[in-house]
């Protein structure tokens, strides 16, 4: 019983975690999607 309980709690969290990874993956896309690719790769090279 307390194995599967501590199972559940490592799935949860990393289910957690993708979703959070997947909101912030999709805030990022919905925030540059004005820009064009092209102006993106240039600012990404600008800040290397």
């Amino acid at each position: 019983m307390f194995i599967n309980s501590n199972v559940e709690n490592i799935f949860f969290s990393c289910a957690a975690d993708v979703i959070c990874c997947a909101v912030i993956y999709v805030g990022i896309l919905f925030i540059t999607r004005d820009k064009t690719f092209n102006e993106l790769y240039n600012l990404i090279l600008k800040k290397l």
